[in-house]
């Protein structure tokens, strides 16, 4: 191989690039109190820095750390208004704040960037799921597999709002396709269950039946997650 194999002599490590480069090492290697560290240092150097700036926001946001990144990204959207990542992680930080407005925004801006795009369309749906809005769902879980069939996430949800939206042929026929590839997943497999009649009769107090509520939680909080992966 012609890889190389050694560190550039005249390379300055201690310059803002140098420390942003050794902490997404660091993150890689999910050393998080080093990758903070040197991310921080190399925003300390040139406190406009994008690349810096968003690695830094996207260590918060796994932190649970939404007020910290929030900042950093206002800043990185300054500069670069159509970043993808940074849109994305926007995006992602203003749902866990509650400001659905700006998460959709931001993920719509996000989705033009084919590095999250599968992601920020199922994002989308996501929070049109909330609204209960079935129709928006289903047109964004199906953008969101356009770019990425395997997204298990993606899968689930337009599932869930095929049942939810009563065209339960369509989510029975999609959960038999994803079945056949992923037999032991079990949001699938969930959602199979809440087709039997069993479930879908069963309704609480409050007129919302209890498939949906559990397999809402799943959507909710799942998905998420999942999407982090990106990093």
């Amino acid at each position: 191989m012609n890889r190389p194999l050694e560190l550039p002599d005249k390379f300055d490590w201690n310059s803002s690039y140098g420390l942003y480069v050794q902490g997404e090492q660091y993150l890689n290697q999910k050393i998080w109190d080093k990758a903070e560290m040197l991310l921080k240092e190399s925003i300390e150097k040139e406190p406009y820095f994008l690349p810096a700036l968003v690695r830094l926001s996207s260590l918060y946001y796994r932190e649970g750390r939404c007020d910290e990144a929030l900042p950093l990204l206002n800043i990185a959207l300054s500069l670069d208004t159509y970043h993808g990542e940074a849109n994305y992680l926007y995006g992602l930080v203003n749902r866990s704040l509650h400001n659905i407005a700006d998460a959709k925004a931001a993920f719509s801006i996000a989705a033009f960037d084919a590095r999250v795009r599968t992601a920020a369309y199922e994002q989308l749906g996501e929070l049109y799921a909330m609204e209960n809005q079935w129709k928006k769902v289903i047109h964004y879980a199906q953008k969101s597999l356009e770019y990425n069939v395997h997204n298990l996430s993606a899968q689930q949800l337009l599932i869930l709002a095929y049942r939810k939206n009563g065209e339960f042929e369509k989510a029975e026929e999609k959960i038999n396709s994803v079945l056949e590839s992923f037999p032991l997943c079990h949001g699938i497999r969930f959602e199979k269950y809440c087709l039997s009649d069993n479930v879908t009769d069963n309704v609480t107090d409050n007129g919302s039946d209890v498939a949906s509520d559990i397999t809402w939680k799943i959507t909710q909080y799942g998905p998420v997650d999942a999407n982090m992966s990106f990093y």
